[in-house]
């Protein structure tokens, strides 16, 4: 990952090293881009911030993300079903880029012991 991630790697990274419960590396690399309002970036904080027991603030965090794109928590919580090829193009804050995100965090997710659930309620 270059120093500017104009490939966006950045996404891909953060969501493996949450599967892997690497949350200090996860904290590194979302700590390069505080500027990034992306889906990955933003959700990723929220499921990184409840990994660490963090609950207020991963509430707090998720409803920020919502804001900026309210769509996710559907297909978090299984309410859309996302397809399994991804979208051709990705629009910022839409539909595309929330199946998207779901499509490749949510592996992350249900391996984070009550972390949907949680979802559910905040």
């Amino acid at each position: 990952m270059n120093s500017s991630d104009n490939q966006g790697v950045r996404y891909i990274l953060s969501t493996w090293l949450l599967e892997q419960d690497d949350l200090a590396a996860v904290q590194s690399v979302l700590d390069q881009f505080p500027d990034d309002v992306g889906a990955h970036v933003l959700w990723n904080r929220v499921l990184l911030l409840f990994k660490r027991g963090e609950r207020d603030a991963a509430a707090a965090a998720a409803r920020a993300a919502e804001k900026r794109n309210r769509l996710v928590r559907g297909y978090l919580l299984g309410v859309v079903q996302a397809s399994p090829h991804g979208p051709a193009h990705i629009v910022a804050s839409g539909d595309s880029e929330a199946a998207e995100y779901a499509r490749e965090a949510m592996q992350a997710w249900r391996n984070s012991p009550g972390a949907i659930e949680w979802l559910a309620t905040v």
